[in-house]
């Protein structure tokens, strides 16, 4: 987008500033930024985005979906969180046939995102996104037609996105699947029912990495070949397990940046909650009473449910990661016995690549994952470890005032920093 006006900007940030609070009123304050905003900038699909985020504030979904619906018509390059918005809220208003045909023209504008030939982190978040989506449906619904309907839906989404963006889209049903043990720790059939599904799911992801690497365990006329021969098979073998021992390669790392990405966002949060409580304590010496009081309360709880969806992402990445860990040694484990079977038959010794060995220090490397056992001891704290309600939301929420500032951003506002917060020296 090219760069916004601060007549633009201004009118934005009232838009968003007005609409996000109750009243009728503040809703038709936030129409007329709106109009002032079309006039310097008609065609922004951010304007229709910013305005279908301030109807869901006010509950009026059916009418956002008529600008997330603007946003993605839009010429120009498409907005992705638009694109979101407006499958997450068809969904949510249990418009299945639309929100999944949405995701479904999401997923395939996604992988032909940017360069072909190498995948962008902005597209692995887009599609781990979609793997929360499915899951999350999956289990807020109870109809055995609308199961069939998410299957059916997840075998086209497969097709759309490839084998190696599916990968990614599989991890974002993992993390459904550990936001939903960490929600439901008191019901032991639904933590079994999660290690099934994670298990078979190991499982089948294992049978892949087999059937894609011929047997080597099957003996053949392996005499009867020429050197030539060897050399042959030697080189196409190899060339399956290199090929398959980059995927996983490729993989691991975008993992191990999510992971380090988790990690600061949690020890924010932990800081961002803290500071919240410095207020509220300040608020309770103060006597002060009404909406100010509200506000904090109910940020601080925002911040602590983001915590623990934080800690449910980042075990499931970790998690992940092991499991890549292992993948990849077992294919350095392939790839050593062709060479074996190479050096045997021929007598001829193949250059070791010792950069190989990281898979197996991987498998060793003990991740530790982020404890919350301590976090929200504020006042006011209610740790949400019973899941009460089973929906979309409670699983892949939609966070307003994310967008929101996501939105600002955009536009060139920074957010300012919570009150007794301090700097990220995380990054140091």
């Amino acid at each position: 987008f090219p760069a916004a006006s601060p007549a633009l900007v201004e009118n934005v940030q009232g838009l968003l500033d007005e609409g996000y609070q109750t009243g009728p009123k503040r809703l038709q304050a936030a129409q007329k930024k709106l109009a002032s905003a079309r006039a310097l900038a008609g065609d922004d699909p951010r304007l229709d985005y910013a305005y279908g985020l301030v109807l869901l504030k006010h509950g009026q979904n059916k009418q956002a979906l008529t600008q997330f619906e603007a946003a993605i018509g839009r010429a120009g390059a498409p907005y992705w969180p638009a694109w979101q918005a407006l499958i997450w809220t068809h969904l949510v208003e249990k418009q299945y046939d639309k929100g999944l045909g949405r995701l479904d023209e999401f997923a395939a504008l996604v992988r032909k995102a940017g360069d072909q030939t190498e995948l962008t982190d902005r597209q692995r978040d887009a599609v781990r996104w979609m793997g929360q989506i499915v899951e999350g449906l999956d289990k807020s619904v109870t109809v055995k037609k609308l199961h069939e309907m998410i299957d059916k839906h997840e075998t086209q989404l497969h097709e759309l996105l490839g084998d190696e963006l599916f990968s990614t889209f599989e991890l974002g049903r993992d993390l459904i699947e550990e936001r939903d043990a960490e929600l439901s720790k008191q019901a032991d059939d639904s933590q079994a029912a999660a290690e099934k599904t994670r298990a078979r799911r190991k499982q089948d992801q294992a049978g892949k990495l087999d059937s894609d690497l011929q047997d080597l365990d099957k003996e053949k006329a392996n005499t009867a070949k020429s050197a030539d021969e060897w050399k042959e098979w030697l080189d196409d073998n190899l060339g399956k397990a290199d090929k398959e021992l980059a995927r996983l390669e490729k993989d691991y790392r975008s993992m191990e940046v999510r992971s380090e990405s988790l990690r600061q966002q949690y020890v924010q949060i932990g800081r961002d909650l803290t500071a919240l409580d410095l207020q509220m304590n300040t608020i309770t010496s103060t006597g002060a009473t009404g909406t100010v009081v509200t506000q904090t309360q109910q940020r601080y709880m925002q911040r602590q449910n983001q915590l623990i969806n934080c800690q449910a992402e980042y075990n499931a990445t970790v998690g992940k990661m092991a499991q890549t860990a292992q993948e990849g040694r077992v294919a350095h484990q392939q790839r050593a016995t062709i060479i074996q079977k190479y050096e045997k038959a021929t007598g001829q010794l193949v250059k070791k690549n010792a950069e190989l060995d990281k898979w197996s220090n991987r498998v060793a490397d003990k991740k530790k994952k982020l404890d919350t056992t301590a976090a929200g001891k504020g006042k006011g704290a209610k740790a949400p470890l019973a899941r009460k309600v089973v929906s979309l939301k409670s699983f892949v929420p939609l966070e307003l005032d994310d967008e929101k500032t996501r939105v600002l951003a955009a536009f060139g506002v920074t957010p300012e920093p919570l009150e007794g917060a301090q700097p990220d020296d995380t990054k140091k």
